[in-house]
């Protein structure tokens, strides 16, 4: 990670999840240079090259204004890469096309979103490279402007038109009517090609995030690392709390942010590629 060592100095984002052999590592940037360092950083592991020229198309195409760059970790070993591209007005359908014609069945749901529910152009793309080779792309919505009635409509018919089973989303709008009591949403994703909706939600404070982990049955032991790790970082919420909905159930990402200008932020971890 030398390459990004001025990004680790000032500033870096890290996400926990449920299983405690995973961590996330993202560092941010706004040039293209930055882009060009994280291929840089990826290629020749889990199968970079051979999407690297269709990440530069997409750089090229989609004209972002800023990035992220995240690796995850299984075990202290690099799992997967992420580039994540960020627009401020938004990302056109012309302009992304060529990233999404693989997805033939799901390649329509995005503009069909983005004109049924009136939520605008997406905010966000972000290209994931597997630790198996493959690809995976999810597109990211603001909806921080719209009530929970209105999420709840989008995230239901985003979720049919993915043909899930009605258990599926009776369980999905479960959940989120228990996190209307945590907070509101700020952005919504859709995962292709695994059919996922990913739903963020900012500044969730630590004793709210406890409450989260009740409701997913988390392991005692777990949850007593997290609130030791939030303790540690001195943060008195997260950076944000994502959700991961799928046909099986929910799973959930907690973000906290590293900083040089807290100097008692810091954590070691023995991650190597």
């Amino acid at each position: 990670m030398e390459k990004f060592r001025l990004q680790l100095f000032d500033l870096v984002e890290i996400s926990v999840t449920e299983d405690a052999d995973k961590l996330g590592t993202l560092v941010f940037g706004n040039s293209k240079s930055f882009v060009n360092k994280s291929i840089e950083c990826a290629t020749g592991r889990n199968g970079f090259e051979q999407w690297k020229e269709l990440i530069q198309e997409t750089l090229e195409r989609t004209a972002p204004t800023s990035f992220l760059f995240k690796v995850d970790w299984k075990n202290n070993k690099s799992n997967n890469e992420t580039l994540y591209f960020r627009y401020v007005t938004g990302v056109s359908e012309e302009s992304m096309a060529h990233l999404l014609a693989r997805y033939e069945a799901l390649r329509t749901i995005p503009v069909a979103i983005s004109k049924k529910y009136a939520i605008g152009l997406p905010v966000c793309i972000s290209i994931r490279i597997h630790r198996s080779e493959a690809m995976s792309v999810s597109i990211y919505y603001e909806i921080s402007g719209k009530t929970a009635g209105e999420i709840e409509n989008i995230l239901t018919g985003i979720a049919e038109m993915m043909q899930w089973p009605a258990d599926a989303i009776q369980s999905m709008l479960c959940k989120l009517d228990f996190m209307t009591g945590i907070g509101h949403p700020q952005y919504m994703a859709i995962g292709i090609p695994d059919k996922a909706i990913k739903i963020s939600y900012p500044k969730v404070s630590v004793r709210d995030f406890g409450t989260c982990l009740d409701s997913f049955t988390t392991q005692e032991c777990r949850k007593k690392e997290m609130k030791s790790l939030c303790r540690k970082l001195r943060q008195p919420a997260l950076n944000y709390l994502g959700l991961k909905f799928n046909q099986q159930g929910c799973g959930w990402k907690a973000y906290l942010v590293i900083s040089k200008k807290h100097a008692a932020n810091s954590i070691n971890y023995n991650i190597t590629f």
